[in-house]
């Protein structure tokens, strides 16, 4: 694939605009790319990144707030090319509601996601390509879709009270010349008891699920 070329002149405005915020050095990257060219990472909180004008070919953007799980890709290449946003924290799950650290608890891991497209035709080559991805330690669920989609990716974890996991949870888009995407992603979290703390500050905190199976959780958001 072709990479992006950025003209000089764009470059003092890149770098302010990919300037980062508040830095917590020992939490995870994040990170955005654009074509072949390497990935900006980040340990921070929020992030915004764009360029070119929008709705122009060679255009794009991506950001993301951690303290509530949000992250959103766009792009609009040229030539054919792909993007891609990704978020990572670490969590824990901390004590109370009368169960000490050490005690085994299941959450479920939702990234509700939505994507929309501009094609250049009908045909497949014309087609905006969306991936989706969450993990929670070592699961995962993913997704691609080459039709604009509202869709729920969804994980049930095995946690430990009192003992860290990381997550995290990328979009990607892969788009023709003429063609333009869009992604949204809103990570989320349920729990039968408990609450979360994130190193870079997560503050939605989970809603309360009763007790059910994770087939008829998975079911309900498919």
């Amino acid at each position: 694939m072709k990479p992006f070329a950025f003209p000089a002149s764009m470059a003092a405005t890149i770098l302010l605009l990919a300037a980062p915020n508040v830095t917590h050095a020992d939490c995870p990257l994040s990170l955005y790319r654009f074509g072949a060219g390497p990935a900006f990472e980040s340990s921070t909180q929020t992030q915004s990144f764009s360029f070119g004008s929008p709705g122009s070919c060679d255009s794009g953007s991506a950001s993301w707030d951690l303290s509530v799980g949000k992250l959103a890709l766009a792009l609009k290449p040229c030539a054919r090319d792909s993007a891609k946003c990704r978020i990572r924290d670490t969590f824990v799950i901390n004590e109370g509601y009368g169960l000490p650290a050490g005690t085994p608890v299941q959450v479920y891991v939702l990234l509700d996601w939505a994507t929309s497209s501009t094609e250049p035709c009908g045909l497949n080559g014309c087609q905006v390509k969306h991936t989706v991805v969450v993990r929670a330690g070592a699961n995962a669920d993913s997704a691609t879709y080459t039709q604009p989609f509202v869709s729920t990716a969804a994980i049930a974890y095995h946690a430990i009270i009192g003992q860290p996991f990381d997550v995290s949870a990328m979009l990607a888009i892969e788009a023709p010349e003429g063609g333009e995407g869009h992604s949204t992603g809103d990570l989320r979290f349920h729990m039968q008891f408990g609450t979360l703390s994130s190193c870079n500050g997560y503050n939605e905190q989970p809603t309360p699920a009763t007790r059910t199976s994770w087939g008829r959780l998975r079911v309900a958001y498919r």
